[in-house]
């Protein structure tokens, strides 16, 4: 069992950030026992996300999420298994950014295109833009050769690349701001729609470079880094 997660991170996290644990189980998972013993761990604590997974085959169907246990974890028991030793596939982390891409860009419009009056709550925007952010961010850093995936290291090394200079300052607004480092602009509803904004900027260009742009490659002039 172990933990990942902004939550574990102080210079990323935020008072939304869940706390994410991933069981891993050789056995086989068996829903009705396993759905009841997680639910009465989340009636102590809501935030609390726990994912019960069988470590064979977890590198192609969630690349992302074996990238980050090996940078990010806490283990809290047990050791990580032989098959998830290696890193994943430049492939499979190229299908799975380019089908996360297309499922959260329709999630943005809903929320882009939201009325103003449920644009009113600044913080948890900037919180639910940056998750965007933070995410493409990492896919394209570790497509383009990089092995960082916390969240101050993966915006420093690409938010510009894929939002621009202009955009980029929005973004790392709402970074600041969802982390409460900086008070929410006075403009209230104009705030959230910029950082939804960046956000849809930053998955538009990352879905672009993987389906029919250009081709993200598999090196890049990334030097040696730490998680």
């Amino acid at each position: 069992m172990l933990i990942t997660g902004s939550y574990l991170d102080f210079t990323g996290g935020t008072r939304f950030s869940d706390i994410d644990v991933t069981v891993l189980t050789s056995a086989p998972v068996q829903v009705p026992s396993w759905t009841n013993r997680i639910r009465d761990l989340r009636a102590q604590l809501p935030r609390l996300r726990i994912n019960v997974e069988h470590p064979v085959g977890l590198a192609i169907r969630s690349p992302l999420v074996v990238a980050r246990m090996q940078q990010e974890r806490l283990l809290v028991l047990g050791q990580m298994p032989i098959a998830l030793s290696g890193w994943p596939d430049h492939e499979a982390l190229r299908r799975d950014a380019l089908t996360w891409s297309w499922q959260s860009l329709p999630l943005l419009w809903h929320q882009l295109s939201a009325p103003q009056t449920e644009l009113e709550d600044p913080v948890y925007t900037a919180y639910l833009a940056q998750k965007f952010i933070v995410d493409a961010c990492r896919y394209h850093h570790l497509l383009t050769g990089g092995r960082a995936t916390r969240a101050l290291s993966v915006i420093a090394a690409e938010l510009a690349a894929l939002a621009g200079p202009t955009l980029s300052t929005d973004g790392q607004e709402a970074f600041e701001v969802a982390r409460e480092l900086r008070p929410p602009p006075p403009d209230g509803g104009g705030a959230c729609e910029r950082y939804l904004t960046v956000a849809s900027v930053v998955l538009r260009a990352l879905s672009s470079a993987l389906d029919g742009g250009v081709e993200v490659p598999h090196t890049s002039n990334h030097g040696p880094e730490s998680p």
